[in-house]
C-alpha cells in the first residue's frame, strides 16, 4: 500500500512540472508601415516578466505556453495576444488616437493647453461677438490680462494696443503687435470683421513670439478666421445686431454762477479779465448782477444724446470630400456722438476661404 501512494505522488509531480514546462517565443513588432519598433515592452499579463524589442523591433523571451503576453508603446494602442503554444508572434501596432482637448495653435503647429509653458491667451469667437465693436482687438478690452487696449473713441478707429509695454521696433511711437491672420503678416486689423473670427491668441511673452522675429518685439496677435468642413452640406448664416451708442462718465459742468464764484475765490487776474469782458459782451444776469447772461453747456451743444451702430454678416460654408469652403459678406456702420459734419464709419468685407 505504501509503496503504491509512493508511485501516485510521484506521477502528480511529473505531470506538474510537465504542465509547467516553458517554450521560447519570438516576434517581429511592426507599426502601420511595416516598420519595426525598438523599445516595445513586452509583458506577461498579470506579472513583471518580460522584454523589450530591439532597434528592429525584434524580441525573444521564454514563457509558459498558455499566458498572454501584452505588448505597449507610447503612442500606439496596447495589443494583448495569447500565446497558445505559439513560437512565433509577430505583432503590428497602430497609432493611438488622443484627446487633445484644448489645443493652441501658434506659429510651429499645435500644442497641447496643458502642456504650453509660455504665456499665451486664446479667445474664441463668441466671446469676441459678447462686445459689439467695429474693431476686434477694441473687443479683447478687459479680456485678457497683462493687454491694455485703449480705444481713441472716434467711430471705427482702431484702438491703442499694448502686450509688453511699449517697445523698440519700430520706435517707441509705435507699440503696436504683429497681426498673424490666416498665416499672413499684417500691421492692424482694420479690414476685418469680428464675426469673420474663429479664434483669437495673443502671444504674450519672449519665448512664445521668438519665432516671429525682431517684429513680434511687441507681442503677437495669431487669428484663423472661419471656415467650412469636409462633407458637410451647404449652410448659410447670419449674424447682426442694432443699437445705440450712449455717452457715458460725461463730466458735470459748473453752470456761470458757480464759475464766477470760483474765480473770485482764486483771483486769478486772467480768468477775472475774462468773466469782466463776458459781462460787457452778452450784460449781466437779471438774477444775479455778479454774473454775465450766459450760461453754455458746451457738452451738451457738442454731443449727441444716441448713436446708432449695427453690423450684418452672411456667411455661407461646406465642402466636399475634398474641399472646404467659406464664402462671406459683412457690412458695419457706427455714427459718432459728436456734432460734426462728418463723423461717421462704412466698412463692407467680403471674404472667401478654401481648404
Amino acid at each position: 500500500m505504501r509503496k503504491t501512494l509512493l508511485f501516485i505522488y510521484f506521477l502528480m509531480v511529473s505531470v506538474f512540472l510537465f504542465g509547467q514546462e516553458e517554450i521560447t517565443v519570438r516576434g517581429t513588432v511592426t507599426d502601420s508601415e511595416n516598420l519595426g519598433i525598438p523599445g516595445v515592452s513586452v509583458v506577461v499579463e498579470g506579472t513583471t516578466q518580460g522584454t523589450i524589442t530591439d532597434m528592429d523591433g525584434n524580441y525573444n523571451m521564454t514563457v509558459p505556453p498558455d499566458v498572454n503576453l501584452v505588448f505597449s508603446f507610447v503612442g500606439m494602442e496596447t495589443v494583448t495576444v495569447p500565446v497558445n503554444g505559439r513560437n512565433v508572434i509577430d505583432v503590428t501596432m497602430e497609432s493611438s488616437v488622443v484627446d487633445l482637448e484644448e489645443v493652441v495653435v501658434v506659429g510651429y503647429g499645435e500644442i497641447k493647453a496643458k502642456d504650453l509653458t509660455s504665456s499665451i491667451a486664446t479667445i474664441k469667437s463668441e466671446e469676441l461677438t459678447k462686445t459689439p465693436s467695429g474693431q476686434a482687438m477694441q473687443s479683447l478690452q478687459g479680456k485678457v490680462a497683462g493687454v491694455q487696449i485703449v480705444s481713441a473713441g472716434a467711430p471705427g478707429s482702431e484702438p491703442t494696443v499694448r502686450i509688453r509695454g511699449i517697445g523698440s521696433y519700430p520706435g517707441s511711437s509705435d507699440s503696436q503687435p504683429l497681426y498673424v491672420v490666416d498665416g499672413m503678416y499684417f500691421d492692424n486689423i482694420d479690414f476685418l470683421n469680428p464675426s469673420d473670427i474663429e479664434t483669437l491668441s495673443v502671444l504674450k511673452d519672449a519665448s512664445a513670439s521668438a519665432i516671429y522675429g525682431v517684429r513680434a518685439a511687441n507681442g503677437v496677435v495669431l487669428i484663423t478666421t472661419k471656415k467650412g468642413s469636409l462633407n458637410e452640406k451647404p449652410r448659410i448664416t447670419y449674424e447682426g445686431y442694432i443699437g445705440v451708442q450712449v455717452p457715458q462718465n460725461v463730466l458735470k459742468m459748473a453752470n456761470a454762477e458757480q464759475f464766477v464764484d470760483y474765480v473770485n475765490q482764486t483771483g486769478d487776474e486772467a480768468d477775472i479779465e475774462f468773466v469782466q469782458n463776458a459781462m460787457q459782451r452778452y450784460g449781466r444776469s437779471r438774477v444775479n448782477p455778479n454774473v454775465p447772461d450766459v450760461n453754455t453747456d458746451w457738452y451738451a451743444e457738442i454731443m449727441k444724446d444716441a448713436a446708432r451702430q449695427q453690423n450684418h454678416s452672411v456667411t455661407i460654408s461646406g465642402g466636399s470630400d475634398n474641399t472646404a469652403y467659406s464664402l462671406g459678406v459683412s457690412y458695419f456702420e457706427q455714427d459718432g456722438l459728436l456734432e460734426t459734419a462728418r463723423n461717421s464709419y462704412e466698412r463692407m468685407n467680403i471674404r472667401g476661404k478654401l481648404d
